[in-house]
């Protein structure tokens, strides 16, 4: 039955009545304009729409074929049974295209409005490339299989059929949808796994990459044998009564008010979030929270509804260490066993089953050696040294964890919480003697603690109920916790813990949190801890009064991973709210480095009391260097003081000082608007020098053998002066080569009582001699000097100016430096900025053997896009410049241009 172009629209209308009651066989359409309305409905084996040819479908289409070389459009429904053969124009609308068939099809590549899949246990297999921006609909028992082909559109999926893809484009299906019936990525080639809410999730086949998102599953996760790319990534098991299987998450969720059970050994990276009650079930597996030089997973803030339950699973807490010889305060993430000692056939729950991997000296990278007492205890042979210490707080020192005084390793076990000071030799491949120790873990097996952790005097871990008095804590939880958090009562706000870096031993770190404000000391970029202390970090707390109560509280519990609090190397930067402060830090040079031996600092305030508080920090002293601030009879890490007045002093208190040089390492911050200029006294040496407000000042001072002055703890104190009475003060300095000679002039203000002005020089910059004298006009108001140098030294040529007054008390100004080339090459313009990262809101910019001019500097983000411009004038030479950030930039990375005419200088920041 045919209908041609000379039928007119409404006999084709009726003829396709006439076919739903007929089931015509075949209906070729040509040049035809066919419409059906909405109440139509009309069946037929095989509708040929020719080229020329528009069906216009309101209705219902009930065919085994569609043949479309014309156009089809409307928002009907195109029911088809077998194939869709599509070489003209499908135009979706609102339309619904089933394939409803029994038997496989074959979806063809277009973009559908809504797409059914349908029959009876069928598999319909795509073309191509589809898009749906509908309903998406797989019904029960039947299988949609993309084949290599992606699925696009703004789709929604319904049905609780089974999809397939084999895609391995970065996007094979949507993101962010909520899938109905199960996905299975079945390629046995690389595929990635979008983000979004599943059913059930396959991903069997070859290796997976999951997106950095949320991805949910309600049912069950099959994960398949493939290598995972986890990074980023989070599985949400948000449904009922799941299964874990066995995986490496990287980060897991569990939700949906259920029980979660384990099916297999699981592994963490970074976290496990568990929702209100909903129980995690360890049953018969263990739990790894994983721990390397860059990460370590932790257990986030637990509702009090949730719960874990275990069977023979445990977790296992890993706490990696950097190899080397070092002390740490070290403690468990999870209790071993509950009992305070352990029987014959328990040692597997011991310090020695797990910190020191039950002996096995086999395995690389696991356990270390604890040394101390006999091997019948559980002690490493090979030195009798103790390698672990337990704190006795009535004595106030370390007591060794050894068999000399009733101690093992074999037969006591770990608890959470409980810290031990440990000299971690490396792993137990390495003996004791090892040189270059190997990187280590330190597992820990057993259960986690849950739920608010009060500490007070009748504690299981009790705190010590004398005033001034140290407890030694572990922090409790598998997480890193917030200090400035943790509920204090009669307890010092302020904690001390212990830092491998410091000087060559290491040394004790303190970190004082009041209101939004942290600080610590030594205040230094090489400093390893701070307020957040990590999983497996031992402390301690100071009693300020009686009946003192702490309580760890689980939303203390925040995700701050510190990557160098174990480390015996690595940079921290300082942490600090925009308060005023000075920081002193003690530093000796070894095999060509600075070494951090020390440091204390002084911090401002108007809320803050010159009297010891709560506020301030105890000094903790180590084996080696101390420097404290003294306030009486007590020596401060760190001191809170009210903002300083005129002639206000902080005494410093310097001890241990054996080797021949050292150099204070002095800077500040926000001290500029106190309207107080600080200066450091040397009381042996009788000299005052300038402490500069914008700048590091490096202090050199020498220590001479038999004179114990020059050792003497009270040497160095920190005088303040009214800025607006300061009998003289340095503007500037700047060294300039001309020919032969070097130029070196200066600039002061207020200068009425300088008698001279002595100019002193240095070949590396520390141990300077006098080269020249001018004498001062004695004038006020700001006056310049210059002075040449005919005989400059070959290389580089240090220069800086003693202002001497008329009572003999004199200042020192900062250095400038040029570069004499033996060669006579010239030497080479730089530019530095320092410190670097940046500090607040401005940095120095040294510009050297620069020609003077007018300068252009600009910082660039990291798009290459100019955010900061500054104008500058350059007198030649090498000077430095404080240069204020007058606007708010972003924490990050930037590049810093100074440009002049042709010539540009450039150099990579970091601001903090």
């Amino acid at each position: 039955m045919t209908c041609i172009k000379q039928i007119t629209i409404l006999l084709c209308a009726s003829l396709f009545l006439l076919l739903q009651k007929t089931n015509a066989q075949f209906v070729s359409l040509n040049g035809a304009y066919i419409s059906i309305s909405s109440s139509t409905v009309v069946s037929a084996d095989t509708i040929n729409n020719n080229s020329s040819s528009t069906v216009a479908n309101a209705g219902t289409l009930t065919l085994n074929t569609l043949t479309n070389a014309g156009t089809s459009q409307g928002n009907g429904t195109y029911n088809i049974a077998k194939g869709f053969d599509n070489t003209g124009t499908f135009t979706a609308n609102s339309s619904t295209v089933s394939y409803n068939g029994n038997s496989n099809q074959t979806i063809t590549a277009l973009t559908y409005n809504n797409l059914a899949v349908a029959g009876t246990g069928s598999t319909k297999t795509a073309a191509g490339n589809t898009i749906v921006n509908g309903l998406f609909i797989i019904n029960s028992g039947d299988t949609l299989d993309m084949a290599t082909y992606t699925l696009g559109g703004t789709l929604t999926p319904s049905g609780i059929g089974l999809f397939k893809t084999q895609n391995t484009s970065s996007t094979p299906i949507p993101t962010g949808k909520t899938w109905t019936g199960p996905v299975y990525y079945n390629s046995s080639s690389a595929q990635y796994i979008k983000y979004g809410n599943y059913t059930d999730l396959n991903g069997s086949g070859g290796a997976r990459t999951l997106d950095a998102a949320t991805t949910g599953i309600s049912g069950t996760f099959t994960p398949g044998s493939g290598t995972y790319t986890t990074t980023g990534s989070n599985i949400d098991f948000n449904g009922s009564a799941q299964t874990i299987p066995a995986f490496a998450f990287n980060n897991l969720t569990l939700s949906g008010a259920s029980t979660k059970t384990l099916g297999g050994a699981v592994s963490l990276i970074d976290s496990l979030t568990l929702g209100a009650s909903t129980t995690l079930a360890l049953s018969s597996y263990d739990f790894t929270l994983k721990s390397t030089a860059s990460t370590v997973a932790r257990i986030a803030n637990t509702p009090s509804s949730a719960t874990i339950t275990y069977g023979t699973g445990r977790f296992i807490a890993e706490r990696y260490v950097q190899g080397r010889r070092k002390y740490r305060l070290m403690t468990s993430s999870v209790t071993s066993s509950p009992n305070s000692t352990l029987i014959a056939g328990e040692e597997s729950l011991s310090i020695w089953g797990n910190w020191q991997n039950a002996g096995d000296n086999t395995t690389a990278n696991v356990g270390t050696l604890i040394t101390g007492g006999t091997s019948a205890d559980g002690f490493d042979q090979g030195s009798q040294t103790p390698s672990m210490y337990d704190y006795d707080d009535i004595n106030k020192k370390y007591v060794a964890h050894s068999t000399a005084n009733g101690k093992n390793t074999k037969y006591t076990p770990l608890k959470a919480g409980i810290a031990y000071y440990l000299f971690v030799y490396g792993d137990r491949l390495n003996t004791v003697n090892a040189t270059s120790p190997h990187n280590t873990e330190l597992p820990s097996k057993g259960k986690v603690l849950m739920g608010d952790q009060t500490y007070s005097t009748s504690s299981t871990i009790p705190l010590t109920g004398v005033t001034n008095r140290f407890t030694m804590l572990g922090n409790p939880f598998a997480s890193p916790i917030d200090w400035a958090t943790v509920s204090r009562t009669n307890i010092s706000n302020t904690f001390w813990g212990w830092d491998p870096n410091l000087n060559s031993t290491g040394g004790y770190v303190t970190v004082s949190s009041t209101g939004a404000v942290t600080l610590i000391s030594p205040y230094s970029g090489s400093v390893g801890l701070n307020q957040y202390i990590q999983p497996g970090q031992g402390f301690f707390v100071k009693t300020t009064g009686g009946s003192p109560t702490m309580t760890i509280h689980e939303s203390d519990k925040v995700p701050n991973f510190n990557s160098i609090a174990f480390r015996g190397s690595g940079t921290n930067s300082p942490t600090v709210n925009s308060i005023p402060l000075i920081a002193v830090n003690l530093q000796y040079s070894s095999a060509g480095n600075m070494i951090l031996a020390d440091g204390t600092l002084a911090a401002f305030d108007p809320s803050f009391s010159n009297s010891v508080g709560n506020e301030d920090g105890t000094k903790i002293a180590g084996a080696a260097e101390v420097i404290a601030v003294q306030n009486g009879p007590d020596l401060l890490s760190i001191e809170a003081r009210k903002m300083p007045a005129d002639l206000d002093t902080i005494f410093l208190n310097v001890q241990r000082i054996t080797k021949p040089q050292y150099t204070l390492q002095i800077f500040t911050n926000q001290m500029v608007a106190s309207g107080r200029q600080p200066y450091l006294v040397d009381n042996y040496l009788s000299t005052t020098q300038i402490i500069s407000l914008t700048d590091t000042t490096n202090v050199v001072f020498n220590v001479t053998a038999g004179v114990p002055a020059s050792s003497a703890a009270n040497r160095f104190s920190i005088v303040f002066h009214d800025v607006s009475i300061l009998p003289i003060s340095f503007i500037s300095i700047n060294a300039v080569q001309k020919n032969k000679d070097v130029e070196v002039d200066w600039s002061v203000a207020e200068e009425s009582t300088a008698r001279k002005y002595e100019v002193e020089r240095s070949s590396n910059g520390i141990a300077f001699s006098k080269v020249g004298e001018v004498s001062a006009k004695a004038i006020n108001g700001n006056v310049s000097y210059l002075w040449l140098d005919h005989q400059p030294m070959s290389g580089k040529n240090f220069y800086r100016v003693r202002a001497v007054n008329a009572d003999g008390k004199y200042l020192l100004s900062k250095i400038a430096w040029v570069n004499i080339d033996a060669a006579s090459t010239g030497p080479e313009p730089s530019i530095k900025v320092y410190p670097n990262p940046v500090i607040g809101q401005q940095f120095n910019l040294q510009l050297s053997d620069m020609p003077k001019g007018d300068y252009t500097v600009q910082l660039l983000n990291v798009r290459g896009q100019v955010v900061f411009t500054k104008n500058i004038t350059h007198n030649g030479g090498t000077t430095s410049q404080v240069i204020p950030i007058t606007k708010s930039l972003a924490a990050g990375i930037y590049l810093i241009k100074v440009v002049n005419g042709l010539s540009g200088y450039s150099q990579s920041i970091k601001i903090n």
